[in-house]
């Protein structure tokens, strides 16, 4: 019986020291609080060379802490880097899995990834091939 205890103990503890912590990154809804500028825009017609491309957009997201979201010289469910669009819906974040944030934006019906690295937003789009926009904190 002391045997049978003697290697629970090890099994369990060589358990515990395996576990490590997620990889998520958790964000809190107040760091997407602000104004958004769009400085470079990704997409991939399906072969995987796609990669973010630097634009000079006027797209300008912000975001309140009472859970809004506007446009300014862009749509907020598609890329188009091009449009003059003025939208805004309320948004949601979700939970968070596979290393990315989700948020849903009433408007659009569906969810998108997105994550914050100090200043720069990047949002991924549900498209077949691979989307997405970069943003960088303008206050």
């Amino acid at each position: 019986m002391k045997r049978f205890c003697l290697i629970f103990a090890v099994i369990f503890t060589v358990l515990l020291c395996s576990c490590k912590k997620s990889d998520e990154i958790l964000t809190d809804p107040f760091e997407l609080v602000g104004q958004w500028k769009l400085t470079e825009v990704y997409a991939d017609i399906g072969d995987g060379t796609g990669r973010f491309r630097k634009i000079e957009g006027k797209k300008i997201l912000e975001f309140t802490k009472e859970g809004q979201v506007k446009s300014t010289n862009g749509d907020l469910c598609s890329i188009n880097p091009y449009s003059s669009a003025n939208e805004s819906s309320n948004f949601e974040i979700k939970e968070t899995y596979g290393g990315l944030n989700k948020i849903v934006l009433e408007k659009c019906e569906t969810e998108m990834s997105f994550e914050i690295k100090a200043d720069e937003l990047t949002l991924y789009y549900n498209c077949f091939e691979g989307c997405g926009e970069k943003f960088k904190r303008v206050k």
